[in-house]
């Protein structure tokens, strides 16, 4: 990968703007000088060390994600190889490449989604958000997923298993060195005291609520606004998924466990049992995937793997009867051949009753007290934007086709290669988070 050109990337905060309180009298003389700008620093929302702390945070963050997907992306490839029994020197064929290129466009979709999830903790990211998506997922030919498939048309890219990594990789290094620009002027140029200004934050807000001073480091960051706007981002961002996602498996088992109608009694064939539980698992995913993405991008939590660890034991359980987690409960609810509405009515109850001890630790970190039930239940959004979230982007696999939560629903045959993609990648982020789903039997 070519070196980053970091002598663009000097950090400059913007911190200006801050109008002076009208009884505070400009003169010409030094003190005057200093108390204005005693003044204007008490105003200031975030420091520039914060800043610079954050910045730090998702500039790895935002390597990572692009050195996940470039791995997986070579690892295809050597499958590819391995699988077709070609020597390295050979040529796969042009089916072979629409299947590999399938795969990798999954993961780049699953990409999009990691990065856009840690976007959304920040204000006015708006712009740097679409930006993101349509240079990995758009319509141009200069997008990821088309320069990807546009090196199958040249011989020479696609000669060996070797040009075909170095074709790849280039595509790759070259998107993430222009998309890292963006990034890092977002951070040069935004004025970050306006954007939480506009968002309602206030200088008052540092003795309310504050972040949990054994969550973070230093303890001094309890009054870091910046980072307690990035916590409550992410905990809205959670809450909307997990209403999302529950409303979407009630539509799930209507369609499959009652065969789309309401009147029928659930079924009991183990295929369409596996089918549910298949989007089930995916559906966790995704998720989890979110999550533990946003969670990654917030600088100076102590205590993340404890969070991950706590919320993999609400969902998943311990295998017990005492501890069968929400995924434990959701399966229960398929045993006791239910009609539609008892069965509707018990997904319902499930997520409700789960709620508050899944939340909990994420609520505790700005020193709240989780609510007993999901505060948001519908108008539910996504971190893809309308290019990338309706029916016509990959056949509606973002929408949960037609689902309303991305991993849900059936996959069609023709995007088989796409849902291994985007769930290997998505599943591999997650265990390393000890947020792997265990396959639901």
């Amino acid at each position: 990968m070519s070196s980053l050109r970091k002598n663009h990337l000097a950090f400059r905060p913007t911190l200006g703007d801050t109008t002076l309180e009208d009884r505070v009298v400009l003169s010409t003389t030094q003190a005057a000088h200093v108390a204005a700008a005693s003044v204007q620093a008490a105003q200031a929302l975030v420091s520039p060390q914060q800043l610079l702390q954050v910045h730090s945070t998702f500039s790895q963050q935002y390597q990572a994600a692009y050195t996940d997907l470039r791995n997986f992306a070579t690892n295809q490839v050597i499958d590819t190889y391995n699988n077709a029994g070609l020597s390295p020197r050979g040529r796969i064929s042009a089916q072979q490449f629409n299947d590999l290129m399938g795969t990798i466009s999954g993961a780049v979709n699953a990409t999009a989604l990691r990065i856009s999830a840690q976007y959304n903790l920040l204000p006015g990211t708006t712009g740097l958000t679409s930006q993101l998506q349509n240079s990995l997922l758009g319509n141009s030919r200069l997008s990821l997923n088309n320069q990807l498939m546009a090196i199958g048309t040249s011989r020479s890219q696609t000669a060996s298993e070797t040009a075909l990594l170095q074709a790849i990789n280039r595509v790759i290094n070259n998107n993430q060195s222009a998309n890292y620009n963006a990034l890092a002027n977002y951070f040069r140029f935004n004025n970050f005291n306006a954007e939480l200004a506009a968002a309602g934050v206030t200088a008052a807000a540092r003795s309310a609520g504050t972040v949990s001073a054994a969550a973070v480091r230093p303890a001094a960051t309890t009054t870091n606004l910046l980072q307690r706007f990035m916590l409550n981002r992410a905990i809205n961002q959670f809450n909307n998924n997990l209403g999302a996602f529950s409303t979407g498996l009630g539509t799930v088992a209507r369609s499959t466990l009652f065969g789309g109608n309401t009147t029928n009694p659930i079924s009991t064939d183990p295929t369409v049992l596996a089918n549910f539980n298949s989007s089930l698992n995916n559906g966790l995913g995704a998720l989890n995937f979110q999550l533990g993405s946003a969670l990654s991008a917030v600088p100076g939590l102590n205590n993340r793997a404890q969070i991950f660890s706590g919320l993999a034991s609400n969902l998943f359980g311990n295998g017990t009867t005492t501890n069968p987690g929400l995924v434990g409960n959701l399966t229960n609810l398929t045993t006791t051949n239910p009609t539609f509405s008892a069965f509707n009515s018990g997904l319902t109850n499930t997520f409700n009753n789960s709620f508050s001890s899944l939340t909990s630790p994420l609520f505790n970190l700005v020193g709240q007290t989780a609510p007993l039930t999901n505060p948001v239940t519908s108008n539910f959004t996504s971190v893809f934007n309308s290019p990338f979230s309706n029916q016509s982007f990959a056949g509606g696999f973002n929408t949960g086709f037609g689902t309303g939560f991305t991993g849900l629903g059936t996959v069609p045959s023709n995007l088989t290669n796409f849902n291994t993609g985007f769930s290997n990648l998505t599943s591999n982020f997650n265990s390393s988070l000890g947020l792997g789903v265990p396959f639901v039997a």
